[in-house]
This record gives C-alpha cells, sequence and structure tokens, in this order.
C-alpha cells in the first residue's frame, strides 16, 4: 500500500489522521444510537 510505504512524506502523521478522524465517526455513530435507544437522561441530543 503507498499509505503505509516508509518513503512517502508524512505517512505517519497521514495514518493517524485517518486513524482519529475513523474513531471520531465510530464515536458519534455509537453515541447517535445510544441517545436513541436510550434518550431519557440524554434528551437534548434528541430533535424536538
Amino acid at each position: 500500500m503507498r499509505l503505509f510505504h516508509k518513503d512517502a512524506p508524512h505517512a505517519n502523521f497521514r495514518m493517524w489522521i485517518l486513524g482519529f478522524f475513523f474513531l471520531v465517526c465510530v464515536a458519534f455513530y455509537a453515541a447517535l444510537h445510544l441517545t436513541m435507544d436510550y434518550g431519557s437522561e440524554f434528551a437534548c441530543f434528541q430533535p424536538s
């Protein structure tokens, strides 16, 4: 893969950015579904 090639500039930095973005997306998706299922104490996240 070109992304993890050692000669690529900032390959490690790009990998950290992609990993962080993926984790943020997963966390947001999980939080959204948790608030849909158990939205009693997280009522502020629900659309009125």
